[in-house]
């Protein structure tokens, strides 16, 4: 808009030059590449304009964050940095490739195909870290050797180079590795490009926010005049309020600026800024972000108000150019030709048929069905084409830092409830519990969370054991009192649904005194839920896994599960929620009837689900894709006790919804 307003200037004044005219813009590179192109495209000159875009400090981006990966635990995301740091010697798709496992929460590093010593080498070194100095100076040596042979004027290798010879000479020989102190001397810092920019001196000047007009110009044009803007704003100090700074200034003497003070001298630039204009200035109003966020104008405006006559509030000064009256009031406005408004393309919501069976999308190596999973069959029952977008690898993925999520509490007490009741071992005490599980969530933080051992975790690791001792403690006491002995735990099952192949792993398989077999799910929950679920009979996941049980190869393992199964005892389904110790089965009898935490809710849990399964996959094979209803959500919470997560895996999930009532 600013360079429309002074394309119709000079058109309407002959008399006019781009050096009468002024931009003050805010102290923000985000307008540093759109004032570049706009401009430049108008073809009109920028004087006082340092266009130079800031880049990366690639040079030092890859010691920082290679210093962070070596010092364990090591956050995930400096790991992910580092591997697709352009200085590394792979290409940009192997870097990610290795990025992406880590961000998976895999940390074995393995080397990309064709990879050269060196590669091999600096991957291995990510492995082991570094746990003193003398370690740390190898680490660092072997990183330097990596650094690829560029070009020698290139900065970012030149930067790297001597930045890894400031670390070896700040490293002790031997002892203690000073982390901090290396960190700082390597902390990356936005660089501007070295190329120089024509220089014009009658072009339009550019004033900045922060700094003393430097021309005298005919018209201003003020950008991005919104809320914490003309004048900045004012960090407050984290330890003195403004009475105690105003003490500190009068009793001691102490050249001390107040926050009003400072305001008040921005506010007396901004004031000679807008003198610099001797005829017309020009405040534009951004209402959206570049995240398009909202934004409101600038508090200045409410001082503004006062120097116009018949001007209540400040709100009155503002002329929005959505509204067709406002617009034909402002004046030197670029206005293009009216035409009538292009719609675009409307987005057709309607089911998906291919045409093809989607159960052979990606098969194996041979031509034959990849298996499905319980938890994959499960988001194929409340959204096939969430299930469709998984099964063909196209969900976004996205990269943040370590959580202690729901998934990951689970994952960890998965392992130590793994650990703790062992096949063929007695069932520990509560006294043997509480000594153990300290040890044993140690064990599994380090080998599948490392970031929690860090001391910021603390008090959520403290209560993460906690959690865990208790669930542990009730489990113990339940398999105690039904006489239930653990035949197998993680075990990695496959068998058939009809004539689709099935594969999973249950977490535990229990034996009773009299021979049947429960096959458990432990969920890091509550019950209320699950409970719903299967009482509306929409649960499946442990009933396909006995399902595997009944129809794969489990009774040929050659142990007491195995020898079992052979005999054909029932096998009953039950979950335990970790959160409040209760186990809920689909059997009837079981179990003595004052179990506590215990309940069994018969036959039926999963014939719903079953049902919705099967015609999902009847749909699948004809190539049939439904899509989800605006109302699925409140359906399956109210009438299956399902919340559809799969909805959150992409954003098209939901912006391709049928516009009509929830149907299964």
């Amino acid at each position: 808009m600013a360079a429309g307003i002074i394309q119709q200037a000079l058109r309407d004044d002959r008399s006019l030059s781009p050096g009468e005219f002024a931009l003050l813009v805010p102290d923000d590179d985000s307008y540093t590449l759109p004032l570049q192109a706009v401009f430049g495209r108008a073809g009109i000159p920028l004087s006082g304009f340092d266009g130079r875009l800031a880049e990366r400090d690639l040079g030092a981006e890859v010691w920082f964050y290679f210093l962070l990966s070596l010092r364990k635990p090591a956050p995930v995301m400096a790991l992910a940095a580092f591997l697709t740091s352009p200085l590394l010697p792979w290409e940009g798709a192997a870097g990610h490739h290795l990025a992406q496992r880590v961000m998976d929460g895999r940390f074995d590093f393995p080397p990309p195909e064709g990879a050269s010593d060196a590669q091999r080498q600096l991957l291995q070194l990510l492995r082991e870290g570094a746990e003193d100095a003398g370690a740390l100076r190898r680490a660092l040596q072997g990183l330097a050797k990596c650094l690829p042979r560029l070009e020698p004027g290139e900065t970012h290798r030149r930067r790297a180079v001597e930045l890894g010879e400031g670390l070896m000479a700040t490293l002790p020989a031997a002892g203690a590795i000073p982390w901090e102190a290396l960190l700082q001397t390597c902390v990356p810092v936005p660089r501007r490009a070295d190329a120089p920019l024509p220089l014009c001196r009658e072009g339009v000047a550019v004033f900045s926010e922060g700094e003393e007009p430097w021309r005298r110009v005919r018209q201003l044009l003020i950008l991005g005049f919104c809320q914490g803007r003309y004048p900045a704003g004012v960090g407050g100090s984290p330890v003195f309020g403004e009475a105690d700074l105003a003490a500190l200034r009068d009793s001691c003497g102490l050249a001390v600026e107040l926050p009003a003070d400072l305001i008040t001298r921005r506010r007396q630039r901004l004031r000679r800024q807008l003198a610099a204009a001797s005829e017309r200035a020009y405040f534009l109003i951004p209402r959206r972000s570049e995240c398009g966020e909202p934004l409101t104008e600038s508090g200045s405006l409410t001082f503004m108000a006062r120097l116009f006559e018949g001007v209540e509030e400040a709100s009155g000064l503002v002329r929005e150019l959505e509204r067709r009256d406002d617009l034909l009031a402002c004046r030197g406005l670029a206005l293009a030709q009216e035409r009538a408004p292009d719609p675009g393309r409307a987005l057709t919501i309607a089911d998906l048929d291919f045409q093809r069976n989607l159960l052979r999308v990606k098969t194996r190596a041979d031509g034959s069905l990849r298996p499905l999973s319980p938890s994959s069959l499960a988001t194929l029952m409340v959204s096939p084409l969430a299930w469709l977008l998984s099964r063909l690898g196209l969900e976004g993925k996205e990269w943040c830092p370590e959580a202690l999520d729901v998934a990951t509490k689970g994952t960890l007490a998965h392992r130590v409830f793994e650990d703790l009741f062992s096949p063929g071992q007695p069932i520990p005490t509560e006294a043997e519990i509480g000594t153990r599980v300290p040890t044993l969530l140690q064990q599994a933080v380090r080998d599948l969370a490392p970031f929690l051992l860090a001391a910021a975790w603390r008090v959520e690791r403290a209560h993460l054991q906690r959690e865990i001792q208790c669930a542990a403690t009730s489990w113990s006491a339940f398999l105690g009192s039904s006489g239930g002995q653990v035949l197998g735990n993680e075990l990695w099952l496959d068998g058939r649904l009809d004539d689709l192949p099935l594969h999973g792993s249950a977490d535990s398989v229990v034996g009773l005194p009299d021979g049947r077999i429960f096959v458990v799910d432990f969920k890091k929950s509550k019950s209320a839920k699950r409970r719903e679920q299967m009482e509306q009979g929409y649960d499946s996941q442990a009933s396909l896994y006995r399902l595997m049980l009944q129809t794969g190869d489990a009774q040929n393992r050659d142990d007491e599960l195995g020898r079992a199964l052979r005999q054909g005892h029932e096998i009953g389904v039950l979950y335990y929620l970790m959160n409040d110790q209760v186990a809920l089965t689909d059997t009837a009898g079981w179990l003595q009837g004052d179990l506590p935490g215990a309940f069994e809710l018969g036959a039926g849990i999963s014939t719903a689900a079953m049902a919705l399964i099967r015609e999902r996959i009847g749909q699948i094979r004809r190539g049939e894709v439904r899509l989800n209803g605006q109302g699925d959500e409140e359906w399956y919470q109210k009438n299956a006790g399902i919340t559809i997560y799969a909805l959150d895996n992409s954003p098209l999930l939901r912006l391709f919804m049928h516009p009509r009532e929830a149907q299964p």
